[in-house]
């Protein structure tokens, strides 16, 4: 009897030293507490990845084939500069993603001005990706918003449109051309890269907020928009493919203007040849517009119909 005690009394001191242990770890300091803190926030954040990756994109080009000298003037040159940012990554399955976009044009004005600025266009493009096994999947919101620089023939126009989008493994283009340069990488199924998108453009917001906050002098409403590359020749670390971006929407007027909705369309038709080795690539590309954009005061802003543009490329 006094020995079945003698044991109770043991297996309870166990357990109260053990509780008292667990306790000591999280509220005394020193080495223990460090190592139960360090333990936890490893439990928390095991599954997230924090700025796992980048893409920066960056290009230059001329404008040929003027078609008149309203679009001679307005384009000679254009930049652009696309840096997408992984901010934050679930168990490398959904991504946090967000792009920043800078488009710059520039023309040649009367008196000889080279390299005349004429607009600039902002973007900014949060979105979640979800990357499945067989493709990328995203959902997000584009805002973009296009300015004069030293002139005000036109009012700034801006958008905010939601959209969905679904994409090949190999949708990036730095992607792209990694898996092109590997050992056995040239095969079919890496040599096309895809990507299409849905868009719906924004005017009200359950009258939450003004209309003129969320779409300035926008017309567009809706689209579809598809970009797909090819690759059909490579000799050692030179890449040549087709590129093609083609995008059909609608359009509606605003309420200033009298009605005259329609349909739109763009198609960008290019070839480009890629050099790349390492985590770094470059190219140099001819492209092709051609459209039917609606026009802002009678004027076609937007457009770069028949346009040619012979440029560089740079990514990683």
């Amino acid at each position: 009897m006094i020995v079945r005690c003698i044991s109770t009394l043991f297996r309870a001191a166990k357990k109260r030293l053990a509780l008292l242990a667990l306790i000591s770890m999280f509220f005394v300091p020193g080495q223990a507490n460090a190592f139960a803190l360090d333990s936890l926030f490893d439990y928390i954040y095991r599954d997230f990845d924090f700025l796992p990756q980048y893409h920066l994109t960056t290009d230059i080009f001329m404008f040929f084939n003027h078609k008149d000298s309203v679009f001679r003037q307005r384009y000679y040159l254009e930049t652009n500069t696309n840096l997408e940012l992984e901010l934050l990554a679930f168990r490398d399955i959904v991504y946090s993603v967000w792009c920043f976009e800078f488009q710059t044009g520039m023309g040649q004005t009367p008196g000889n001005v080279v390299f005349d600025p004429m607009d600039i266009n902002f973007g900014i493009v949060p979105a979640f990706e979800v990357r499945l096994q067989p493709l990328n999947i995203q959902a997000g919101l584009n805002h973009h918003c296009y300015h004069e620089i030293d002139r005000k023939d036109f009012p700034t126009v801006y958008l905010n449109k939601l959209f969905v989008a679904a994409g090949s493994k190999n949708m990036r283009l730095s992607d792209y051309f990694a898996l092109l340069n590997q050992k056995d990488g040239w095969t079919v199924r890496n040599r096309i890269s895809w990507y299409a998108a849905w868009s719906y453009y924004m005017r009200k917001f359950f009258g939450l907020v003004s209309e003129t906050s969320i779409n300035g002098i926008n017309k567009n409403l809706l689209d579809v928009t598809i970009d797909a590359r090819y690759a059909f020749y490579q000799r050692r670390s030179w890449i040549l493919n087709l590129h093609a971006i083609t995008a059909i929407g609608y359009w509606k007027s605003l309420q200033s203007e009298p009605q005259d909705d329609g349909a739109y369309w763009r198609l960008d038709l290019g070839l480009e040849s890629n050099f790349r080795r390492g985590g770094k690539g470059g190219m140099i590309f001819l492209n092709v517009t051609l459209d039917d954009l609606p026009k802002y005061q009678g004027y076609p802003r937007f457009s770069k119909d028949r346009l040619l543009q012979l440029g560089v490329r740079f990514f990683i």
